[in-house]
């Protein structure tokens, strides 16, 4: 089967053809989506899914996903092939006994509010994070000493490589720190089922409050992908101990002082990066690359991106992410010097 916009047509919906991607990003960063799709219901990106499956399998032609892009960072030379878009999977149901059933778009402010106007707790770390349920069931999104592992009974996934859809139990997700057993690869978290527990609502409320006014004095508002990098482990006699990326960098002299092009790392937080002029890809790459180096060079450790990167890379965009992924600090540029 090809791969062609007349073969959509068998859809009950339609792609946006050449969609600019940059809005879907909190970076405000990326070229054109070739085919952008934008399910409304769980049949839709179902039917979608199934319909791309053996597409994927033959090589076919490619998938991303993107929710609401928060730790995302799209190339500028854009995303070939098709982009699933969650936005619109958008609704979220009380099930009784506080479980509620929360598909893979609802942004997390929402799922936060409406957790507190029904009367429970555990809900209250998603108020300040810019994602959605999906990434957040993904990549095991957490804050303030709460995570997304903690709530998630189940996730209901379309597996690429079965071509079906089905639901996955929690202890499956072997969920630890920023990770989730998912195989981003080739299964795509649709919707999840979530149990929250009753509490003070006073209590919830005031602790939302204190982590919102905490975001606004510590995090920039300037586009930014959230934390570049997840905190690292030293370990001390008796165990690991995590350690804040962002205080590492910042005793470097990172904060509001290095910069690539129009990428830098925030006056407010140095383990974020602002685009502060126009910045591309390849500049947020090269400055992260940078102070990955720069940590291993003063403290020996290494550091992995939480941010992730998609789309149309350069060679020396897939040279930078490769590094980055491997945390290797001599596989790539160090931190003096220029590609």
């Amino acid at each position: 089967m090809l791969d062609t916009p007349s073969s959509h047509a068998s859809l009950s919906f339609s792609p946006e053809v050449d969609k600019p991607s940059a809005s879907y990003s909190t970076y405000r960063i990326g070229g054109n989506m070739e085919f952008a799709w934008f399910p409304t219901t769980l049949d839709e990106a179902v039917e979608l899914l199934t319909y791309l499956s053996p597409l994927l399998k033959s090589g076919e032609t490619t998938l991303n996903v993107l929710g609401w892009g928060s730790n995302t960072l799209i190339a500028s030379a854009g995303i070939a092939g098709h982009t699933l878009i969650t936005r619109k999977l958008a609704d979220m149901k009380a099930l009784g006994d506080g479980r509620f059933l929360i598909e893979a778009g609802v942004h997390l402010a929402k799922v936060a509010h409406a957790v507190l106007e029904a009367g429970f707790q555990w809900g209250e770390y998603m108020i300040g994070i810019p994602g959605t349920m999906g990434g957040a069931a993904v990549m095991n999104a957490g804050a303030m000493g709460q995570d997304t592992a903690k709530i998630v009974e189940r996730v209901f996934v379309f597996d690429l490589h079965k071509g079906n859809a089905d639901w996955v139990e929690a202890s499956d997700l072997a969920y630890d720190y920023r990770y989730s057993a998912v195989d981003s690869q080739k299964q795509i978290v649709l919707a999840t089922e979530c149990r929250f527990q009753a509490g003070d609502v006073s209590e919830s409320k005031a602790l939302m409050e204190r982590n919102i006014a905490f975001r606004k004095s510590h995090h920039p508002i300037e586009p930014n992908g959230g934390s570049v990098f997840r905190n690292p482990t030293a370990p001390p006699q008796g165990g690991d101990v995590v350690l804040s990326a962002g205080k590492l960098l910042e005793d470097l002299g990172a904060k509001g002082t290095w910069k690539v092009g129009g990428a830098e790392v925030s006056a407010l937080h140095a383990n974020f990066i602002v685009n502060t002029n126009h910045a591309s890809s390849t500049d947020v790459l090269t400055l992260m690359r940078q102070m990955q180096v720069a940590v291993w060079d003063a403290y020996k450790l290494r550091i992995y991106p939480e941010n992730r990167f998609i789309g149309l890379a350069t060679e020396a965009e897939k040279t930078l992410w490769h590094a980055l992924k491997e945390g290797d600090p001599h596989h790539a540029p160090r931190s003096n010097e220029s590609l």
